[in-house]
C-alpha cells in the first residue's frame, strides 16, 4: 500500500522505520522459537536421561537468558535502524541505571544467591529439604527462586534464592540416616494389657520395616493428653 501512496518524506521514513523494526522483531521472534524447539526436541531428552542434576537446573536458566538476549539485540538493531539514536538511549540508561540497581538490589541478591546454589549445590532438584520452615522436595531451581513441593500439604512455596544464602537449610538426602518422631494416641479407657500389646504392635511393625535400623528406636510415655 504505501508504494500506491503519497506521502511527505519524513512521515514515510517514519514508516519504513517501523516496517523495519516489526521486520526485525518476527526474525526474533522466529530464531527464538527455532532454538527454543530444537532445544526441546535434542537437548531435553539428553538432559533427562544423564545422571546430574547440575544440567536440569542450568538448562532453564539458559534457555531464558538465550531470549532476553536475542529479544535486546533485536529491539536495540530495530531501534538504531528505524532512525533513533539508540546510543543516546544507551548512555541515558547507563546514568539511570544506578539508581534501578538499587531499587532492583533484591532481584540482584537473588540472582547471585540463584548462582551461588548452582556453583556450591547445597541441593539439587528432587532433594527433601527444610528450609525457613518449609519442608519439601526442589522442583526448581531458578535464577531468582526455587520452587518447593513441601512434604506434606502438596503445596508449591517459591522461595527467594537470597534467603537461600542467608538462611540454615537441612538437606535430608545428605543424611545417612533419619530420626522421626511421631506421637501415638492411646484412650484412657485403655487396659494395662491392650498398652502392653499397641507397645508389641509398634515393636513388630518397626522391626518389620526394612529401612528402620534394629535396635535404635525407643518407645515410651510421653504425657497425659486431653
Amino acid at each position: 500500500g504505501i508504494s500506491y501512496l503519497t506521502f511527505k518524506e519524513a512521515t514515510l521514513d517514519q514508516i519504513e522505520g517501523f516496517i523495519y523494526l516489526i521486520i526485525i522483531l518476527d526474525v526474533a521472534w522466529l530464531i527464538v522459537r527455532t532454538i527454543d524447539g530444537l532445544i526441546e526436541e535434542y537437548i531435553v531428552p539428553l538432559v533427562e536421561e544423564s545422571e546430574s542434576n547440575l544440567d536440569d537446573a542450568i538448562l532453564p536458566i539458559a534457555r531464558r537468558g538465550f531470549k532476553v538476549i536475542v529479544w535486546v539485540i533485536a529491539v536495540v538493531v530495530g531501534l538504531n535502524n528505524a532512525g533513533y539514536d539508540v546510543a543516546t538511549v544507551l548512555a541515558g540508561l547507563g546514568i539511570g541505571g544506578v539508581a534501578l540497581a538499587i531499587g532492583a538490589r533484591t532481584t540482584i541478591m537473588n540472582i547471585f544467591g540463584g548462582l551461588s546454589v548452582l556453583i556450591n549445590q547445597p541441593f539439587k532438584i528432587g532433594d527433601r529439604i527444610l528450609i525457613s520452615g518449609h519442608d519439601g522436595y526442589v522442583q526448581e531451581i531458578g535464577l531468582s527462586n526455587t520452587r518447593l513441593r513441601t512434604f506434606i500439604d502438596d503445596f508449591l512455596v517459591t522461595i527467594p534464592n537470597h534467603l537461600i544464602t542467608e538462611t540454615a537449610v537441612k538437606n535430608y538426602n545428605k543424611y545417612k540416616v533419619t530420626r522421626l518422631i511421631f506421637t501415638i494416641g492411646l484412650t484412657y479407657d485403655m487396659t494395662d494389657r491392650q498398652i502392653i500389646t499397641a507397645k508389641k504392635l509398634v515393636e513388630e511393625a518397626l522391626n518389620n520395616t526394612k529401612r528402620v535400623i534394629k535396635g535404635t528406636y525407643e518407645i515410651e510415655f510421653t504425657n497425659f493428653g486431653d
